[in-house]
């Protein structure tokens, strides 16, 4: 699959899961790249440390808070 079609896919499932909403979508992907860094960073920790999940779901939890906030 391109990048191009890959892309397209995930902000559809994204539109599902928010009812069609936008603006709610929008958030959801800047939060995500706003954070990625971050995560990439927390990702590679936990990995040399054999934790595989916290680090995934503070962030997880975190973006979605956030989203709902803003």
């Amino acid at each position: 699959m391109n990048p191009k079609t890959l892309a397209l896919a995930y902000i559809q499932i994204i539109l599902s899961i928010t009812n069609n909403n936008k603006q709610l979508t929008l958030t959801l992907f800047k939060k995500l790249f706003e954070e990625l860094p971050l995560q990439i960073i927390d990702i590679k920790d936990a990995l040399k440390k054999n934790n595989t999940i916290l680090p995934m779901k503070s962030h997880t939890n975190s973006m979605v808070r956030q989203a709902f906030v803003d």
